[in-house]
């Protein structure tokens, strides 16, 4: 691909930066983060980031190689023109919150910040970077194709009030306090390859998307169905308290019939009522017609449709 201007100058975040980068990153949010009530990550990262403690932390882990983010900038001269978020996982870097201010788009702001973070992946080892981005965003997927990103995965996310009622028949789902090898390799069993191998599941992540709701770690809880005494189904719930929001990341086999997701489902809606939640939000790989015969019902409607895209980085 070919370079973008050199006038702009890509770094890391400086807190004097904060006043500048704000609006930038804000500029970025689209329907899928206001759709999903993931608008407030920006209000928890722009907090976090407002605490100096937090600065002399990330300088110490950078100058070791070990920071887990690195927030990078796009500069020209004094004025702060796009920025990006690089989150280092197991075996690739997450690209988020790519945002260029409105007045500076189509200079190659963008792709300088990418470079940047496709560079600063690789120098960690990681083979690949991944990023999300709404399906319909057709000029973030132009630019990311022509870095070479490729098409992994599709998601459908469902949000409405939550679900409340009596308990759901059987199959009855069962809380599981430590995921094991043997759960994790079971839904990586349900994803592409190439997600395996990029993106594998670990009993803390067992979906790369729930690192997009940035819960704490007491909010992350997992439920199975069985058919049996084989598992017929796993979700993964995180709970947001500050917007009283819980997210569900289900996986099934297909064909799975509709008792057996709503059976799946049911235990975390509950656990989430009880955490005083007032809202769902479900994210299911396309196609997600079964899922919609699930929970359209239940006043949970779609939303949103996210892209999940790879590029490769080893050379």
């Amino acid at each position: 691909m070919t370079a973008a201007p050199t006038s702009i100058e890509v770094r890391d975040l400086r807190f004097a930066d904060l006043p500048a980068w704000e609006p930038i990153l804000r500029q970025g949010i689209g329907e899928f983060e206001r759709s999903t009530g993931l608008e407030s990550t920006v209000d928890a990262q722009v907090a976090i980031l407002r605490r100096r403690g937090i600065w002399a932390l990330l300088g110490f882990l950078r100058l070791f190689g070990r920071s887990p983010v690195r927030v990078l900038v796009g500069v020209e001269r004094t004025h702060l023109l796009g920025t990006a978020t690089l989150l280092f996982l197991s075996r690739s870097g997450y690209v988020a919150g790519v945002a260029t201010d409105a007045a500076a788009r189509g200079r190659g702001v963008a792709t300088r910040v990418l470079e940047r973070a496709h560079g600063l992946a690789r120098a960690r080892h990681r083979n690949w970077a991944v990023l999300d981005v709404e399906a319909e965003n057709e000029t973030a997927i132009r630019l990311y194709r022509r870095f070479g990103y490729r098409d992994l995965a599709e998601y459908v996310w469902f949000a409405g009030p939550l679900p409340s009622g009596p308990p759901v028949p059987a199959p009855v789902s069962a809380e599981v306090p430590t995921p094991d090898r043997t759960l994790t390799d079971w839904v990586d069993a349900l994803r592409p390859a190439e997600m395996r191998a990029a993106l594998p599941a670990a009993p803390g992540l067992l979906s790369h998307l729930e690192i997009i709701t940035n819960t704490p770690r007491p909010h992350r809880r997992t439920w199975t169905v069985a058919n049996g005494d084989r598992t017929a189904g796993v979700v993964r719930g995180n709970f947001a308290s500050a917007i009283r929001t819980g997210y569900l990341f289900p996986a099934v086999p297909e064909p799975t019939d509709a008792a057996t997701r709503r059976a799946l489902l049911a235990p975390a809606f509950a656990a989430h009522a009880a955490l005083g939640g007032q809202r769902t939000v479900v994210a299911v790989p396309a196609p997600a017609d079964p899922w919609e015969e699930v929970l359209r019902p239940l006043g949970v409607d779609r939303v949103v449709t996210t892209r999940t895209m790879l590029f490769p980085l080893a050379r």
